[in-house]
């Protein structure tokens, strides 16, 4: 979905970089995360986590699928390792980008892209088999129950001459969300259009499904500052799993 300009307005803004400070510095303590440790960011975006983990000393490599987000995480990182595959790629035991860390993480809810349950289910067991014995995976993803009762079919902004209209419809057989978003740049006079698509998990089925891809314990957070999850109040929870 994310091209340069539509990047720049969200996730390589300096409000998403604020953000990342705070999750990367709870990650580190809650994951246990040492230097010298290495990491999988699958999918790492525009880098803006994988540059604060290196910056402590933990060995990065992002991974990602668009090349518009890994060129601007190349830019401003020199020092993590980036790589363009897909997700799936890591649930082949024969490709060349399946390896094992000490820590994975997979944030912005970046998990549930493909209308395949046995799709989105290869992913998760790619990413526990990315992990060494020993090895924790995180992940945060928008809560379906909170989503579900503060749920919004439209909104509209207008920021620094981008008038954006977003519309969403919620596939209940499917328990998917469908976002689609207008941009028009007023000075430019010129339009885009985005269509982004999730499947949504509550948090007894996300449970479920990191243990059964081959977690033995999870906890799990209600936001990036450790507090308890509280269902319906809880935005975004992080789940954390250990693998033995």
């Amino acid at each position: 979905m994310y091209d340069e300009a539509f990047a720049a307005r969200t996730i390589a803004s300096p409000d998403y970089a604020r953000l990342a400070r705070a999750e990367t510095a709870f990650l580190i303590r809650a994951m246990a995360l040492r230097k010298g440790e290495s990491l999988l960011d699958a999918p790492c975006g525009t880098g803006r986590h994988a540059l604060i983990f290196t910056a402590r000393g933990i060995r990065v490599t992002g991974l990602d699928l668009n090349p518009v987000l890994l060129r601007l995480a190349r830019r401003r990182d020199r020092k993590s390792k980036y790589v363009r595959a897909d997700l799936l790629s890591l649930a082949d035991s024969g490709s060349p980008h399946r390896e094992r860390y000490d820590a994975v993480v997979n944030l912005f809810t970046s998990f549930g892209y493909f209308r395949s349950e046995e799709k989105n289910f290869r992913v998760l067991r790619g990413l526990v088999a990315s992990l060494k014995p020993g090895g924790r995976l995180a992940m945060n993803l928008v809560d379906r129950d909170w989503l579900l009762r503060n749920f919004r079919a439209t909104s509209h902004t207008v920021s620094e001459g981008v008038d954006v209209l977003e519309l969403r419809v919620y596939d209940a057989p499917a328990r998917a969300i469908e976002s689609h978003t207008l941009s028009v740049d007023i000075k430019r006079g010129t339009t885009k259009s985005y269509f982004h698509r999730t499947r949504l998990y509550s948090k007894p089925e996300m449970v479920k499904l990191l243990k059964a891809a081959g977690l033995r314990r999870v906890v799990v957070y209600g936001d990036s500052d450790g507090s308890n999850y509280r269902k319906y109040e809880t935005s975004h929870p992080t789940y954390i799993g250990y693998k033995d």
